[in-house]
């Protein structure tokens, strides 16, 4: 719990002092309260639907996860270049997100968040120390080919209300969300989802086609380079999946999470 550490939460709260202390010593409780600390270098732990040959490595819950999860595209966290950020896809058409709102509690459903924003701000705190840049991660919800009836209204609730557990102890973890390719019913949808955003999350949000919009890559490239950014979100790279998928997510002796 170093100056750097402290500089995310300063942020978030806008330079408030005593709101950004505030919320410090909340995450320290809860950081104890979790044993997260004892955790140790958990990197090489980050899920990736792509390797199912090392989910003996992942967390339990990132294992029940990838069971609602088809072919090996559906949810990928990667890093291209070790000194930029992390940026995460998700397939949202291949994720069986009507039976996750029936099967999964929301217990469950908080701690496949809490394990998965803490192997991101392990990659992403070890990235800012070594290049004196603060790094954050970039998500990408791919709605291609998601029909409003693979839509479940109770699932977006659930999956937000799970992610807004955890998301106050991850200050500035998230640098933006890009939907891409939304569907035509996605408007009516987001009318009514986007109250339930908090408004720093929602001011993160962009609503992209790169295909159809060639400036539209420009939001990909605060976290990749245009050689590495996959073809379908207007790149150079013809690869799918990524290999470098969990590529960079090992154990190193660069941790400090004490």
């Amino acid at each position: 719990y170093d100056d750097i550490w402290i500089l995310r939460f300063v942020l978030s709260h806008k330079k408030k002092t005593e709101d950004a202390i505030n919320a410090a010593l909340k995450t320290m409780m809860f950081r104890h309260e979790r044993k997260l600390n004892e955790l140790g270098d958990i990197r090489h732990k980050m899920p990736n639907h792509i390797n199912k040959c090392e989910s003996e490595n992942y967390f339990p819950c990132h294992r029940v996860f990838m069971k609602y999860c088809e072919g090996n595209d559906a949810t990928m966290h990667t890093l291209s270049n070790k000194d930029r950020g992390i940026i995460s896809y998700i397939l949202l058409a291949k994720v069986a997100i009507k039976e996750i709102a029936e099967e999964l509690s929301d217990e469950e459903l908080q701690d496949i968040y809490l394990y998965l924003n803490e192997c991101q701000f392990q990659v992403l705190d070890a990235t800012t120390r070594r290049t004196g840049r603060l790094t954050k991660a970039l998500r990408v919800v791919d709605m291609t080919d998601m029909a409003l009836r693979k839509f479940d209204l109770s699932y977006a609730k659930k999956d937000l209300a799970a992610s807004k557990a955890t998301e106050d102890y991850y200050p500035q973890l998230l640098g933006s969300m890009l939907i891409v390719n939304g569907p035509s019913w996605l408007d009516r949808v987001w009318i009514i989802l986007r109250p339930l955003f908090p408004r720093r999350v929602t001011a993160k949000i962009n609503f992209v086609s790169p295909k159809k919009r060639p400036q539209d890559v420009k939001p990909f490239l605060s976290y990749t380079t245009k050689d590495d950014l996959p073809t379908r979100y207007g790149g150079n790279n013809e690869e799918w999946p990524l290999a470098c998928a969990g590529a960079l997510f090992e154990k190193h002796s660069d941790m400090n999470v004490d």
